[in-house]
């Protein structure tokens, strides 16, 4: 009886390093490529629109708001990581205010069926994660396609990933993991549609 009590109380001791905060939900944000504000005004009369992406990610990577879990030193899962936004959204939204932010006029449509004859990004979100064992770590990964007139013009693969040695996993950690994994799929996945653009679409 008293080794069963002992060996409980010591995988007790074991989680409580990892779920100590309980589960986080965290805010997703955007860095300064992602602000809306246009740093190229010659490109404002060029119209563009964004559709809404797909979800296909795998249940195993996380779906709905679930991002990842975390887990102690001894590799065991000891909490979990939600978004408080709409990932998807979170993502379709990063890339149109990025391409806002390289001066295009940027037009939010559900699919490119709603965008008219406008050259129009559409894309599926392939992955979305995260997770600790002995560093925080997120991921973003999509596939992106440039549309007009009901015919693709180019696609792409996007990614941007963040690997960041930490002493604990709160709330605020992960909302700058996610952050500045954002601004590096957006560096990564403006300038290709950029050049997407300039070579396939109209004004």
């Amino acid at each position: 009886m008293l080794a069963r009590v002992s060996f409980a109380f010591l995988l007790a001791l074991i989680a409580i390093p990892g779920c100590m905060y309980g589960s986080r939900k965290i805010n997703l944000l955007y860095g300064p490529n992602a602000s809306g504000e246009s740093m190229r005004p010659e490109n404002a009369r060029m119209r563009i629109a964004v559709a809404l992406f797909g979800d296909a990610r795998t249940p195993d990577q996380g779906t709905g708001t679930f991002l990842g879990r975390i887990r102690n030193r001894y590799g065991i899962p000891t909490a979990s990581v939600y978004a408080q936004q709409d990932p998807v959204v979170w993502v379709s939204e990063g890339i149109a205010r990025g391409l806002a932010t390289r001066g295009y006029t940027v037009e939010r449509v559900t699919s490119s069926l709603t965008a008219a004859d406008l050259p129009t990004i559409t894309g599926t979100l392939t992955r979305i994660t995260s997770g600790m064992y002995k560093r925080v770590e997120a991921h973003i990964e999509a596939d992106v396609s440039l549309e007009q007139s009901g015919q693709t013009i180019a696609a792409r693969q996007c990614v941007g990933s963040t690997l960041q040695w930490v002493g604990t996993a709160s709330a605020a950690v992960y909302e700058e993991v996610f952050r500045r994994t954002m601004t590096r799929f957006i560096d990564d996945c403006v300038p290709k549609l950029v050049g997407m653009i300039e070579a396939g679409g109209s004004p």
